[in-house]
C-alpha cells in the first residue's frame, strides 16, 4: 500500500494526476472534507476517512462524479459519521458509477431530501456495504437509499429509524432495474403513509437475499417488504415484528402482477392491524411461497398467515404455516377470488374468531389443497380444520386431526353453494358441537377413498383408527409392519387405485417410499435437505493461519459431505469433517466470497448451500522470518436446531471461540424453564447436544413454541425451535 503524507490535498492532484499507481487519499489530514478527497482521486484509488464527525458543505450531497473508486473509514461506522444536518442528502451517485464505486463503513444520518435522504442512486450500480444509515427523512420515498434504473449492491448495513412521508420505502426504494439486497439489518423504518416500511420495489428485479427486516411499519401494504409488477426473489430473509397500520401485508404486499419467489424465510410476529394478510399478502399476484417459517403472524380480518386475492395463482408449497391469528376468517390461509395451490404444508395450532381456523375459501375460490397436514387449528363458528363459503376447492391427500370448530365442522365446513371433493384423505380426531368431521349446509361435497371417522357415503370411503405413529419428521406417519411396527393402518393402499402416488412421499416410518395403489393421508418426504449452518464472515491477513469446521445437520440423521466449488487457492476443505483451512500469501489481499454446500446421502440427494466473505487484509513490510499466526478457531454460534419442527428429538449444534463455562436451557414461550441440556465447561470448537422434548421431570411436553438459549462467557444466542407431535 502507498502512504502519501507531507503534501496538500491540490498539490497531490497535480503531482499525480498522470499516475497509475491507486493512490490512498486522506481525509481530513491531506484532503479537508470527503469531497475533496473524492475530487482528487481517479479511477481505482482510495478515500480513507479518519474517525470523526463529518458535517457541512463538502461532507453532505457526496458526488462521485462518475469515479470507480473506494470511500472508506479507518475506525468503521461507529466512529465515522456524515451528519448532514436535516437540510441535504447524504450521498448523489448518478453519473453511471458501476460496482467499482464503493461506499463502506460509514454513519450516514439526519439527510432530509424529496427522496433518498441517505442515498440517491439513479442510472447507477454501486456498492453500499456495511454502513450504518439512520435518522434519515425522504419526503416522497427512499428516506435511507433511493435506487432508479440501478443495478446497485446493498449489503451487510444496517438501516434503521428512516422515516417516509410519501410513497413508501422507509428504507429503501427501488425503481427499475436489478438491486441486490443481501445482509442486512433493517429495523425500525417507516412509511408514513404509504406502503413498504423496510423495502418498496416496483418493477425491479435484482434479489432481497439473507436480511433481518424487523420493527417496521407502512399505512399501507407490505409493512416489511411490498413488490408490485417485478418479481425479486426473496429468499432466507428474518421477518419479524412489523406492522400494516391501515394496509394489507404485516410482512410481505405483493401485488400488480407480482410474482416473486418467496422461499426460506421465517415471517413471525408481525400484525396487520386493519385488513387482510398478517403475513404474506398477495392481490393480483402469483408469488410462488415455499419452504417458509410463517408463525404467529396477526391480522384485524382475514388470513393471519397468508391472504390471497382477487385473481392470481399463488404456489403455497412446503410450509410450516403456525400459531396465525386472524380477527375473522382464515387463521392459517385466505383465499378470496382466488384458486392458489396449497401443497405440503404443515398447517398447525392456527386460530380464527369466525369461520376456516387452518384455510378459508372465500367468494368463488377454487384452491388445490394437496397433501398438507392439517391438524390443531381452530375456529370459533365452522370449519376448524377447512371453511368453504361459495367456493369449489379439491382435496386430496390431506390429514386433518385434532381441528375444532365451536359450532360445525370440526374438519370441514360447506356453505352459501360450495361443492368440494375430496379424496384419499384422513379425517380423524376432529370437534365441533355438531358434525365433528364435515358439516354441510345445503351444499354437496364428494368425498371417495378417505378415512372419515363416524362414516362418509361415498366410494372406498372407511371409517377406521388410522393408527397413527411417530416417525423421523412428526407423529402422523401410519403404522406399517413392515417398518418395524406391530399392525398395519387400514389407510395402507387403501387409496383411489387411478390416482398418482406423491412424488418421495412416504407414510412409513423407516421412509420407504411409497408404491401404487398409493396410502390414504398426508404423505411426509422421504428426505429433507441438510440444514448447513452460516459461517461468519472473517477478516484476517496476509500469511496468516485460518481455519474453521463447518456445521450441518440433517433431519434424517444421513451423513453429509461438504464441497466448494469456489476455494481459494491454496485453500481446502475436508469432505468428511468440513474443516476448511487456509493461509493466504502476499498476492491474495482482497475480498473472497467462498461458497460451501453440505449434501447428504438420502434418497434423492440434497443440498443446502451458504456462502461466507473472508476478507484478508495487506500486510506492509512482513519479512521472509515472519511467523504464521497458530491456528484459531473462529466461529462462535449457536445453530439453528434440525429437524424444526421436529416431533421426537432434535439436534442443537454449536461453537465456541474459546474454552468456556456453558450453559444451554430451554425455555418456553412464557420464560419458564423447562429443562437445563448442558451446564459444564465446553472446549473450543464445535459441538452438539439433543433434546427428546421432555422437560427435567422427564415428561413429555406439549407441542408448541420454544426457545433454546446458549449462555458461554459473554457470549449468548437464542433460537425459536417448535414441538409439533
Amino acid at each position: 500500500m502507498r502512504t502519501l503524507t507531507g503534501f496538500a490535498c491540490a498539490t497531490l492532484v497535480l503531482g499525480l494526476a498522470s499516475s497509475v499507481v491507486a493512490t490512498t487519499w486522506y481525509v481530513p489530514s491531506q484532503c479537508p472534507t470527503i469531497q475533496a478527497g473524492i475530487d482528487s482521486a481517479s479511477a481505482g484509488d482510495t478515500v480513507l476517512v479518519a474517525a470523526g464527525t463529518y458535517t457541512g458543505d463538502g461532507n453532505r450531497n457526496i458526488d462521485f462524479s462518475g469515479k470507480g473508486i473506494l470511500l472508506t473509514s479507518e475506525s468503521g461506522p461507529e466512529a465515522t459519521i456524515i451528519d448532514c444536518g436535516g437540510v441535504a442528502r447524504g450521498f448523489y451517485i448518478s453519473t453511471d458509477e458501476d460496482t467499482t464505486t464503493v461506499v463502506r463503513r460509514f454513519t450516514v444520518r439526519n439527510g432530509s431530501w424529496v427522496v433518498g435522504a441517505g442515498f440517491y442512486i439513479n442510472l447507477a450500480s454501486p456498492i453500499i456495504e456495511g454502513n450504518i444509515i439512520t435518522e434519515n427523512e425522504g419526503g416522497n420515498g427512499g428516506a435511507a437509499i433511493e435506487c432508479l434504473s440501478s443495478y446497485a449492491i446493498i449489503r451487510k448495513n444496517r438501516i434503521s429509524g428512516n422515516t417516509s412521508s410519501g410513497d413508501g420505502g422507509g428504507a429503501i426504494v427501488c425503481s427499475g432495474g436489478a438491486v441486490t439486497i443481501v445482509g442486512n439489518l433493517i429495523t425500525d423504518n417507516e412509511a408514513t403513509y404509504a406502503d413498504g416500511g423496510g423495502i418498496h420495489s416496483s418493477e425491479c428485479s435484482g434479489i432481497i437475499e439473507g436480511n433481518t427486516i424487523t420493527g417496521n411499519t407502512a399505512r399501507g401494504d407490505g409493512a416489511a417488504i411490498y413488490v408490485s409488477e417485478g418479481s425479486p426473489p426473496i429468499k432466507r430473509n428474518t421477518i419479524s415484528g412489523n406492522t400494516s397500520t391501515d394496509g394489507s401485508g404485516g410482512g410481505i404486499g405483493c401485488s400488480n402482477g407480482a410474482s416473486p419467489l418467496i422461499t426460506g424465510n421465517t415471517i413471525e410476529n408481525n400484525s396487520c392491524d386493519d385488513l387482510d394478510g398478517g403475513g404474506i399478502w398477495c392481490r393480483d399476484s402469483s408469488p410462488v411461497i415455499e419452504n417458509n417459517t410463517i408463525v404467529g403472524n396477526t391480522v384485524a380480518y382475514n388470513g393471519g398467515g397468508i391472504a390471497c386475492w382477487e385473481g392470481g395463482a399463488p404456489v403455497i408449497v412446503d410450509n410450516l404455516i403456525a400459531d396465525n391469528v386472524a380477527d375473522w376468517g382464515g387463521g392459517g390461509i385466505y383465499c378470496f377470488e382466488s384458486s392458489p395451490t396449497i401443497e405440503g404444508n404443515t398447517i398447525w395450532g392456527n386460530d380464527c374468531g369466525l369461520d376456516g381456523g387452518g384455510i378459508h375459501c372465500d367468494a368463488s375460490s377454487s384452491p388445490t389443497i394437496k397433501e398438507n397436514l392439517i391438524l390443531a387449528n381452530e375456529a370459533l363458528f365452522d370449519g376448524g380444520g377447512i371453511q368453504c363459503y361459495t367456493s369449489s376447492p379439491m382435496l386430496e391427500g390431506n390429514t386433518l386431526t385434532g381441528n375444532i370448530a365451536t359450532q360445525s365442522g370440526g374438519a370441514i365446513a360447506c356453505v352459501m353453494g360450495s361443492a368440494p371433493t375430496a379424496a384419499n384423505c384422513i379425517l380423524w380426531g376432529n370437534s365441533a358441537d355438531t358434525y365433528p368431521e364435515i358439516y354441510v349446509e345445503s351444499d354437496t361435497i364428494i368425498v371417495t377413498y378417505s378415512n372419515v371417522e363416524g362414516g362418509w357415503p361415498g366410494n372406498g370411503n372407511i371409517n377406521l383408527d388410522p393408527l397413527f405413529v411417530t416417525g423421523p419428521l412428526g407423529d402422523h406417519y401410519l403404522s406399517q409392519i413392515a417398518a418395524g411396527q406391530g399392525a398395519d393402518s387400514p389407510c395402507m393402499d387403501a387409496g383411489d387405485p387411478g390416482s398418482a402416488v406423491p412424488a418421495g412421499g412416504t407414510t412409513r416410518t423407516d421412509r420407504v417410499p411409497d408404491a401404487s395403489p398409493v396410502d390414504i393421508g398426508y404423505h411426509y418426504p422421504t428426505n429433507r435437505a441438510p440444514d448447513l449452518v452460516d459461517q461468519p464472515d472473517t477478516t484476517i491477513a496476509e500469511n496468516q493461519y485460518l481455519a474453521f469446521t463447518l456445521q450441518a445437520t440433517d433431519p434424517e440423521g444421513d451423513s453429509i459431505s461438504f464441497s466448494s466449488p469456489d476455494l481459494p487457492v491454496g485453500a481446502t476443505l475436508d469432505a468428511v469433517t468440513g474443516l476448511f483451512k487456509w493461509t493466504p500469501d502476499y498476492q491474495q489481499a482482497g475480498a473472497h466470497t467462498v461458497t460451501f454446500i453440505a449434501t447428504d446421502y438420502g434418497s434423492p440427494a440434497l443440498a443446502d448451500t451458504e456462502q461466507t466473505d473472508i476478507t484478508v487484509t495487506d500486510v506492509v513490510g512482513v519479512g521472509d522470518g515472519d511467523e504464521e499466526d497458530e491456528p484459531r478457531v473462529v466461529a462462535q454460534y449457536l445453530a439453528q436446531n434440525y429437524p424444526n419442527p421436529f416431533g421426537s428429538s432434535t439436534t442443537i449444534a454449536y461453537s465456541l471461540a474459546r474454552p468456556a463455562l456453558v450453559r444451554i436451557a430451554i425455555y418456553d414461550i412464557r420464560g419458564a424453564l423447562v429443562r437445563e441440556l448442558v451446564e459444564k465447561t465446553v472446549p473450543a470448537g464445535p459441538h452438539r447436544v439433543g433434546w427428546d422434548g421432555r422437560d427435567e421431570r422427564g415428561h413429555g411436553v406439549s407441542s408448541g413454541i420454544y426457545f433454546c438459549r446458549l449462555e458461554a462467557g459473554d457470549f449468548t444466542e437464542t433460537r425459536r425451535i417448535v414441538l409439533l407431535r
